[in-house]
């Protein structure tokens, strides 16, 4: 089992939002987020000239995001 992802601003619509959708239907959509963020990232660190921090950038959103609350 995973770790425990923290409790933060944007966790009640996301548990609102699993109600709603569904775990199922709710896990496509964040998969489907965090690939074109990830892309966006790539896309940027491409155009800065700095792609190799692009994993270090993609982890750093990572850690945001629980941080927020989106990957309660």
């Amino acid at each position: 089992m995973g770790k425990q992802a923290k409790f933060g601003i944007f966790s009640p619509a996301v548990y609102g939002a699993k109600i709603v959708l569904g775990q199922k239907k709710l896990n496509q959509i964040r998969g489907k987020g965090i690939s074109l963020h990830s892309q966006a990232i790539g896309e940027f660190c491409t155009w800065a000239g700095a792609y190799h921090l692009r994993t270090r950038l993609i982890k750093k959103a990572k850690t945001n995001g629980d941080i927020l609350g989106f990957l309660v």
